[in-house]
């Protein structure tokens, strides 16, 4: 073999062993680091997932129960500012008349609404870094959870001619996020969601010096119902029929009191 050939084997080769280093930390960088981003990213969306899934499914229950009361009951004895401003009484008659009865339902109502979106915002809090848009299990929470924020946010679900005469209120998205935002708190180094007796407080504080605005956000989608083209009622129909999706898709079952209630309640409206 001559001198020349044993060049040109020696540059050979070592273009070969070049391209094929180039190769191999191509296929690292990009194959291999994505491959174990994304495992890496669908376990923590799993792990996510299953801390979010009962507390979220207790919260969409809890405030189900009490739309489905809100609607066959429409527009309720307590869902009022009459209700709101009087001042605090003790329970003294089992009759849906007594004002304490009153006065807690009104406020358990809008401490349920509240703590279902203080649970969904924890929930977007740790899921929104996170490369989960091709992940099944969260593409299909997403897909209800949108909708219930449409739900809450969309001005143009009243389809009437007359929808200026309608009366209506939104929560936008990004309030939804704020009122959310407003029930977290920690507890022991965990984010949580605070508790009733808390939560009266900051109704106090409302009613006292306005302060914890947000409240009045909640309040003004479930006060002082009208059974003339009250557009709130309408809300609720779509609220329920999403968060039947929501609590199906968390495995709530479907022989649960509540989702049964729905779909008896949807079916007698046509829905």
């Amino acid at each position: 073999m001559t001198y020349d050939k044993i060049v040109e084997l020696g540059i050979a080769g070592t273009i070969i062993t070049f391209v094929g280093t180039l190769i191999s930390l191509f296929f690292k960088d990009y194959f291999l680091n994505d491959f174990f981003e994304k495992r890496r990213d669908k376990k923590t969306i799993d792990n996510i997932f299953k801390k979010y899934k009962d507390p979220i499914s207790l919260s969409a229950i809890e405030l189900s129960s009490r739309l489905v009361e809100i609607i066959s009951n429409f527009p309720t004895v307590y869902l009022s500012n009459k209700v709101l401003n009087q001042k605090a009484t003790y329970f003294t008659s089992n009759t849906i008349e007594d004002s304490h009865f009153k006065r807690h339902k009104l406020f358990s109502t809008i401490y349920r609404f509240s703590s279902f979106l203080g649970w969904l915002e924890l929930y977007r809090q740790e899921i929104t870094f996170l490369n989960s848009s091709n992940n099944k299990v969260n593409t299909e929470l997403e897909y209800y959870l949108n909708k219930i924020r449409s739900a809450l946010a969309d001005r143009h679900l009243n389809e009437n001619q007359d929808w200026e005469n309608w009366i209506d209120f939104l929560i936008f998205k990004e309030e939804q996020r704020a009122i959310g935002e407003n029930m977290i708190i920690f507890n022991q180094a965990t984010k949580t969601i605070i508790g009733y007796g808390k939560f009266k407080t900051f109704m106090d504080s409302y009613l006292k010096n306005g302060e914890n605005e947000w409240i009045g956000q909640c309040l003004n989608f479930f006060l002082d119902l009208n059974n003339s083209k009250d557009f709130r009622k309408e809300r609720y129909f779509i609220l329920i029929k999403h968060l039947k999706g929501l609590m199906s898709n968390l495995d709530v079952n479907p022989d649960h009191e509540v989702i049964i209630k729905i779909d008896k309640i949807l079916t007698l409206n046509c829905r």
